[in-house]
């Protein structure tokens, strides 16, 4: 019998399965619809202070490789996602996972108060959103990203802190990150947020694909898997003893990917782009090709390998 359950700071998920932020968790049809799927929690659309409508279309292009977007954040604002949690909490038994963004110091703070006197199970601080003109990254700001998270945390002492991060290509930059998470005393950690600065070129047209921020973007989907497991799997070992987690995003389109993240020392994974391609229904098929799996390697439980991978040669 294989036990796919996992705890992510003390709160039960059925599964690893998450949707990633942005995808269908913007209103309570979509909450809902995502809670009945082989979901093992639900995750919200990023939420800013005030309400947002999000960049100018076409803000949002994709192949069979690449997702391209600059979707720019729209919600509702912080206060309906609050609101509404209650009634979400009435339909479904599945956790809540909250995200955030600020656009300032202050409004981190703020948005932190609030979930934290919410509802919601878990709180997802995204540092590292690479679509909003004008506005830089948190993440790459390595004096700054250490005082916000540790305001973050005092502004939020009663909930779980996941803190939402880019990818990080330098060894030395996942170090000084790693340190700030085990200081802060964050309980986790997703990676990675979309590439940004990203470009792809419509040779036929001459043109970009995307209008805003002179067509750079965003970039998801499968080319970008490799990037994430070298992301989690650095990580994990600079965090396996500290007791942070990680949940892992990025490319994740089948059972054989989830199996891969786990591997490489992810506690949960979340799936956006697939999720936008094929549906509800590819929560369902990544967890029965996950049991298939674990089931060949006569493996009854998540832990049986996670953060196992070996090393050619070993």
């Amino acid at each position: 019998m294989v036990d796919l359950s996992v705890k992510l700071a003390k709160v039960h998920l059925p599964n690893p399965l998450i949707n990633a932020s942005g995808i269908y968790g913007s209103d309570i049809p979509d909450i809902i619809k995502t809670a009945e799927a082989k979901t093992g929690a639900v995750l919200y659309k990023t939420t800013t202070i005030e309400e947002r409508n999000g960049n100018k279309v076409p803000r949002y292009w994709q192949d069979e490789l690449f997702a391209l977007n600059s979707i720019g954040l729209p919600n509702k604002g912080y206060k309906y996602l609050i609101q509404i949690t209650p009634e979400v909490k009435q339909k479904t038994t599945k956790p809540m996972i909250t995200s955030l963004l600020g656009f300032s110091f202050e409004e981190y703070i703020t948005l932190c108060k609030a979930y934290n006197d919410s509802a919601v199970d878990i709180i997802e601080v995204n540092f590292s959103c690479p679509n909003i003109e004008g506005k830089p990254q948190a993440a790459y700001n390595f004096e700054y990203l250490p005082k916000l998270m540790k305001a973050c945390r005092e502004a939020a002492p009663d909930k779980p802190l996941f803190a939402k991060l880019p990818a990080y290509l330098d060894p030395s930059q996942r170090k000084m990150v790693a340190k700030m998470l085990i200081d802060s005393k964050f309980q986790g950690v997703t990676l990675i947020n979309s590439l940004g600065e990203s470009l792809l070129v419509n040779a036929k047209t001459e043109k970009t694909y995307i209008r805003p921020n002179n067509g750079l973007a965003g970039l998801t989907g499968k080319a970008i898997k490799p990037v994430a497991l070298g992301n989690v799997w650095g990580f994990y070992n600079l965090l396996k003893d500290s007791g942070i987690q990680i949940m892992g995003v990025g490319g994740i389109e089948c059972g054989l990917d989830v199996f891969e993240f786990i591997l490489c020392g992810a506690d949960a994974v979340q799936i956006g782009t697939a999720y936008i391609r094929q549906g509800t229904a590819v929560f369902e098929k990544m967890e029965n090709e996950l049991i298939q799996i674990m089931n060949e390697k006569g493996y009854t439980s998540l832990n049986d390998f996670r953060g196992k991978l070996k090393i050619w040669g070993d």
